[in-house]
């Protein structure tokens, strides 16, 4: 419920050399923006808090981390939830027509843009 406290322990529990390598959905990805509510990444009420890269950087050093490496991936499995949440909501948007591999493919493009889905 406080993404902030938890990091905080986490940095206290990890020391001065400690580090930390956290994966989040990336809420400002190319993915979501296009498949909005039915984006994969969200899975609410699984995550509690979405971030963007901006969001997230913010959120850790508020906690006392200081980042050292931002990235973007994209993942399979969300690509093909994301366009199966589309076509059963009956969405006729180019999205939901698309073959998923397409779909797949535009991940791999966001993640070279800094868009990817985590």
């Amino acid at each position: 419920p406080s993404p902030v406290d938890t990091l905080r322990r986490i940095h206290g529990l990890l020391g001065e050399r400690g580090r930390l390598y956290l994966t989040v959905p990336n809420l400002a990805s190319l993915e979501a923006r296009l498949a909005g509510e039915h984006w994969d990444g969200l899975q609410i009420p699984v995550h509690l808090h979405h971030f963007s890269p901006a969001s997230l950087r913010r959120t850790l050093e508020s906690a006392g981390f200081a980042v050292e490496l931002c990235r973007t991936d994209s993942v399979a499995d969300v690509s093909r939830n994301t366009w199966r949440a589309l076509r059963a909501s009956g969405q006729r948007s180019w999205l939901a027509r698309m073959p998923w591999r397409v779909l797949q493919l535009l991940g791999l493009v966001a993640d070279a843009c800094g868009r990817g889905q985590m």
